[in-house]
């Protein structure tokens, strides 16, 4: 049978969306060019020969700031701006902050068991295990012994410790340990809020390569499937309706939304489970991840489903907002970051498009579902400057830091009035004035944002 020469995906469901949106960063991410017409995303047959690694080079490029590994390789440019300044600025905040990064970060990720699986694939056959447990013993700090006094000993003490933390970061820095642990702990905290239990998250997996695990459960069944002549297949596909030969595939692995269709036929209809996916959808599935737009454990996806080219572009524009006010050092949940970029002046002319939109957020291993109504956005946009102004109000709850910004968006998303909010943080404020970090004018914008979103709903 002569192999199709593009593969086709029809925007449909929520979760179909995130995968196509997920698909197309992938392969724009990797300087590839899949097409948007109208409602579909078209890519070419040739683009998979090399999907895995475009799959794991997303995650790694998007999330790599955010990785164990990041932490581990955080202290070799300050190690490089100690020794050219002889330490001269090495103070008392950075000693203990040194002592806490080699037992809390660099040790304790060295013995992780994730990073254990990864370090036979590795070239450089350093155990480094072990070389962290050779570095020597840091010097416990009194009030006698304190800094000061100690302080020459222990600039011996790092420069020591410097030598041998170069071959620690050499392993590190080797191309084929930049191809692994970088992306590592995105699995954990990116890749798997979405689906699990398969390939490399598979209990029974013994592919310590995640790049081969994937190609193996993802890619090669459609490569097979799209060799095969389907003419005469009894099944289809619940999801797009193409052909399938078997009914072994299915929504199982999909976090929160499938389950396991051998041990519970009670689920479906007459105990006969119709609910079988193509290898086509599987992988479209597994993309998901990468339609998401996740940090901090949170994560969000905006179902602007008018067509994939906006589709695209409004979670295109939260992830860029999300990154920006990262790299700006302002600490930004994906809720926010939607706020944000419905109140920018060039979403001005495209209302409509926003009109009664899903919002899927991730949160503690569930989805949950808004509907953005238009008066919703109408808000957002109007009172743009007072959602502005809260960014930065926080107060303290139990142990727990709370942000005004974000939970006033999530009253109104809600739809939900903010007079026992305000209620409630003034009398935080009355009783433990240390506990928040807001000011009058931010309290005037609060005032401000319920007035409004009363009057919408009036209207």
């Amino acid at each position: 049978m002569e192999q199709a020469e593009t593969i086709q995906f029809t925007m449909n469901d929520w979760l179909s969306n995130a995968g196509i949106v997920g698909l197309h960063n992938i392969l724009a991410n990797a300087d590839l060019s899949p097409r948007e017409n109208e409602n579909v995303l078209s890519m070419d047959t040739t683009d998979l020969d090399d999907f895995a690694h475009y799959y794991f080079k997303f995650f790694l490029d998007q999330y790599q700031s955010l990785s164990s590994y990041a932490k581990i390789m955080a202290y070799q440019e300050k190690f490089n701006h100690w020794q050219q300044t002889d330490y001269e600025d090495f103070s008392a905040e950075d000693y203990a902050d040194f002592k806490d990064y080699i037992q809390n970060t660099l040790k304790y990720y060295a013995k992780a068991n994730s990073f254990k699986k990864i370090y036979p694939l590795v070239i450089n056959h350093l155990d480094v295990i072990q070389a962290t447990k050779e570095l020597p013993k840091l010097i416990n700090l009194t009030q006698k012994n304190n800094f000061k006094v100690k302080r020459p000993e222990i600039i011996e003490l790092m420069k020591e410790i410097s030598q041998q933390l170069k071959p620690i970061y050499d392993y590190f820095t080797a191309p084929d340990a930049k191809k692994y642990f970088p992306v590592l702990s995105t699995l954990y905290t990116v890749v798997n809020n979405t689906w699990t239990n398969i390939s490399y998250f598979n209990r029974s997996n013994k592919e310590p390569d995640f790049y081969i695990a994937y190609e193996k459960t993802f890619v090669d069944p459609v490569r097979e499937y799209l060799t095969i002549d389907h003419s005469k297949d009894k099944y289809h596909c619940s999801n797009c309706n193409r052909p399938v030969t078997k009914t072994d595939l299915s929504y199982t692995f999909l976090n929160d939304m499938g389950f396991d269709t051998a041990r519970k036929t009670s689920n479906v209809w007459d105990f006969n489970n119709d609910l079988t996916i193509c290898p086509i959808c599987q992988l479209m599935y597994s993309c998901s991840s990468a339609g998401f737009n996740f940090i901090y454990g949170h994560g969000l996806f905006v179902n602007s489903n008018n067509n994939i080219d906006e589709l695209i572009s409004i979670n295109r524009k939260i992830n860029q907002e999300i990154w920006q006010s990262s790299d700006d050092k302002r600490q930004v949940t994906p809720y926010a970051a939607m706020i944000r970029t419905l109140t920018e002046q060039q979403l001005k002319d495209k209302e409509y498009v926003l009109d009664d939109v899903q919002v899927i957020e991730y949160e503690n291993e569930h989805y949950r579902f808004n509907i953005l109504p238009r008066n919703i956005v109408r808000l957002f946009k109007k009172d743009a400057a007072s959602f502005n102004r809260l960014r930065g109000a926080n107060y303290s709850l139990n142990g727990t830091r709370h942000y005004v910004y974000e939970e006033v968006a999530d009253h109104v998303l809600n739809s939900q009035n903010l007079y026992l909010y305000v209620n409630q943080i003034l009398k935080i404020y009355l009783s433990q004035p240390t506990a928040v970090f807001i000011q009058a004018e931010q309290v005037d914008a609060l005032l401000k944002i319920n007035h409004d979103f009363l009057e919408g709903m009036k209207n």
